[in-house]
């Protein structure tokens, strides 16, 4: 097509072929655009940024292969409804302008990836947002939104989500339906607390909640990425739960003075209500048990050594007090079973060993044998007399025979005498 077909108003711009794909008018302070733009149908990349441009031809919808739009750096205040037409944009650039609203025509972007809407004066979004299903990266930042619609939990391909710098108060509770967001920028808000399904997030790598107005996080943090990296600077009144403490100190911080606080003494409360509810049949504890903890591990310093789960008191108390309850409850059981072994069973002597022979002591074997000698002499006296076997005839003693005959022949004379007379 020659250069006499291209309208003057795109000539103006430098546009010589009415085929071209790519159009750069960037940096050419332009307060308008012609609407003869929107025959250029086979443009794909259109860069318009850093100009003086305070609205868009309707005509941009009939752009109908457009991929990427950048817009950026303008005094744009309103989108035509058109817009919507571009079904196969994948990139839109909005940044650094003066919006306060997005058309409901933007949920027509089918394909859009990215879209960049920082540095405006957007107070809400339109709920239709949520169509854009293959939005992977959207930008919010520096704008006057006070809340978030609860279908931005529809956005299920989203990666990246920046809402720094905005007026936010709280977080919807479908911000745990985004399964695939990677990065969430929250700093500079006015965030007071985190739903706890922020802990939903199981692909989150990094979460900015820095200058807000935080006073703890939500331990289902706990359940996130090993990975996670968080940022919570200037949050002066913040106190983060112990059960948290690895998430923190893996954290990272854009420098090193550290605005927060381990909070012991809530950890280890719920830790002695957790005790009593899960084991009642444990005794009391002390009465002065919460006080000894609190006063051990309130106001830390932020740089003291965390203590290891070993040095846990509760742990170290609830596994006391369940060990005595496990003696007492068997004490009983263990005196019967030692007293029936006592008097069943006969404890025999230890027998010296071959690998331990026992060192002999001439003094001791010369008592022992003195010692056996005089109670065999005992055993002798004591024991009655018994007669004499067949089978153990008596030894004969000459001495002994001697004394029996003259014992014979004095008999036998005394009964002569006696006959005689």
């Amino acid at each position: 097509m020659s250069n006499s077909n291209v309208p003057k108003e795109l000539r103006n711009l430098g546009v010589t072929n009415m085929n071209i794909s790519r159009l750069d008018l960037s940096f050419k302070s332009l307060t308008n655009l012609p609407s003869s733009i929107g025959k250029l149908k086979k443009l794909i990349w259109v860069y318009l940024d850093n100009n003086n441009l305070t609205s868009i031809p309707k005509e941009i919808g009939n752009l109908k292969k457009l991929d990427y739009l950048f817009l950026d750096s303008n005094k744009l205040t309103t989108l035509p409804p058109q817009f919507g037409n571009l079904e196969n944009l994948t990139s839109l650039g909005l940044r650094f302008n003066r919006l306060n609203s997005l058309p409901e025509s933007i949920s027509k972007l089918k394909n859009l990836e990215n879209l960049y809407l920082s540095s405006n004066k957007l107070t809400l979004l339109p709920e239709s947002i949520s169509k854009l299903k293959n939005l992977k990266k959207l930008d919010l930042s520096k704008n006057n939104l006070t809340s978030l619609p609860k279908e931005i939990g529809l956005l299920k391909n989203l990666k990246v989500l920046d809402l720094s710098k905005n007026n936010l108060t709280s977080l919807p509770e479908e911000i745990g339906l985004l399964k695939n967001l990677e990065v969430l920028y929250l700093s500079k808000n006015n965030l007071t607390s985190l739903p706890e399904e922020i802990g939903l997030l199981k692909n989150l790598e990094y979460i900015d909640l820095g200058e807000n107005k935080l006073k703890t996080l939500p331990k289902s943090i706990i359940k996130l990425n090993k990975k996670l990296k968080i940022n919570v600077n200037d949050n002066p009144n913040i106190t983060i739960p112990y059960i948290l403490k690895n998430k923190i100190f893996t954290g990272f911080f854009n420098n090193n003075n550290r605005s927060y606080k381990l909070n012991y003494s809530n950890y280890y409360k719920n830790q002695l209500i957790g005790v009593s509810v899960k084991r009642p049949n444990l005794p009391s504890l002390p009465s002065n048990i919460k006080n000894v903890i609190t006063k051990k591990i309130s106001n830390v310093k932020p740089e003291t050594k965390l203590p290891s789960k070993t040095k846990n008191p509760v742990r170290k108390l609830v596994s006391k007090i369940k060990l005595g309850l496990k003696i007492k409850r068997n004490v009983k059981n263990m005196e019967k079973t030692e007293n029936r072994i006592i008097n069943t069973i006969k404890i025999p002597n230890t027998p010296n060993t071959p690998n331990t022979p026992k060192t002999l002591n001439p003094r001791n074997n010369m008592r022992k044998k003195a010692g056996n000698a005089a109670q065999s002499r005992l055993n002798t006296t004591n024991k009655p007399k018994t007669p004499n076997t067949p089978n153990t005839p008596n030894t004969p003693n000459p001495r002994n025979n001697m004394r029996k005959k003259a014992g014979n022949a004095a008999q036998s004379r005394r009964t002569n005498v006696n006959n005689n007379n």
